[in-house]
């Protein structure tokens, strides 16, 4: 008689720095419908964990042998949403508010795309906590945290485009994730700007790059339940042959467990403190050089510092600690990529 157990297939991780212990307590990754069903049809198991999630399947032997065998490896994909489950998410984290727009596609979304054709191994020796080294990223920014070269907009199969002139005829040029090209007329009875496309009968859902009318490449995703929903990103694991080997959680029918994460670095900005009264000499960080920068009421930090959960030592003339910002209001200084942060005393 034999025993049927599960074995892990591959663990999803999320890793943010603002928390000292490097676990996301902002973040879940939930399987798509889709994926539901595949789960369901394999009779694969899905369990959330603290840093994500795990994926497990049936197995009839020591040796991980699937009992239910992948029918069509070179396409089975699974999709998962990473959500932020807290609305200080953006503040606390090293990505643009809000994120870079697209205008001439409507309507669209930007988010993030992640998948692990294209692994960065890394070995992130900083990290707290039992980690294997070195860890596999599935982020295309670097290195390899979360960053622009991973967003994307969520596009629905109907959408409409702006030209820059007036025009009856254009292309719109699609490129899959294996490098092949779909190349879409548009052919419209009038010369105008605005066209409405409709790619529900040229594509399934999934990961492209478009470009129209020679345009600006965009990176896309393409699906009306990601569009509607908006998660903060998606996560695709396959198991193609443009995955490389070393990165499969299959082989020959047999498992091999893969651990895959996604860091996103915490945000950098400059530290305000106001004073209604009992104003001090001075400020500083413990361990700089340089006081903060002193106006009638205020002290600014003479450069950015980092915003964690854990407490940065911040001293006045006199001894006394001061507190740090909880990250939940954040102000831009006129840049767009720069902010800081107020805490009034």
């Amino acid at each position: 008689m034999v025993t049927i157990g599960y074995k892990i297939l591959f663990t999803i991780n999320i890793l943010h720095e603002y928390y000292a212990d490097w676990q996301s307590k902002d973040t879940v990754v939930t399987p798509t419908k889709a994926t539901q069903q595949i789960l369901k049809n394999y009779k694969l198991i899905y369990k959330p964990t603290a840093m994500g999630c795990v994926i497990l399947a049936q197995i009839t032997d020591e040796a991980g042998t699937l009992k239910i065998p992948i029918d069509d490896p070179e396409n089975f994909k699974l999709v998962f949403y990473l959500n932020a489950t807290s609305p200080y998410f953006y503040n606390r984290t090293n990505l643009p508010i809000p994120p870079t727009q697209v205008t001439d596609i409507i309507p669209n979304k930007k988010a993030y795309y992640f998948d692990n054709r294209s692994i960065q191994s890394f070995n992130a020796s900083n990290i707290p906590g039992n980690f294997p080294n070195p860890q596999k990223y599935l982020s295309e920014g670097g290195p390899p945290s979360v960053g622009l070269k991973d967003e994307i907009i969520y596009l629905p199969f109907t959408f409409k485009t702006i030209l820059t002139t007036a025009k009856a005829l254009f292309q719109v040029i699609v490129t899959k994730e294996d490098g092949s090209t779909v190349t879409i007329p548009v052919n419209s009875e009038e010369q105008i700007k605005i066209h409405q496309i409709n790619l529900k009968q040229k594509l399934s859902s999934g990961f492209f790059k478009i470009k129209i009318d020679g345009g600006t490449e965009q990176q896309i995703y393409l699906s009306d339940e990601a569009f509607h929903q908006a998660p903060l990103g998606v996560i695709e694991i396959a198991h193609s042959s443009n995955v490389n080997p070393d990165d499969r959680f299959i082989l020959a029918d047999k498992i091999v467990q893969q651990d895959y994460y996604l860091w996103f670095k915490n945000r950098e900005l400059k530290w305000r403190y106001v004073y209604q009264m009992d104003i001090p000499g001075s400020i500083k960080k413990t361990g700089d050089i340089l006081n903060f920068t002193k106006t009638e009421k205020t002290f600014d930090s003479p450069n950015p510092i980092g915003l964690f959960d854990s407490y940065t030592e911040i001293k006045d003339n006199k001894g006394k600690k001061l507190p740090n910002p909880d990250g939940k209001t954040i102000k831009p200084t006129g840049d767009d990529t720069k902010y800081y942060t107020e805490i009034h005393l």
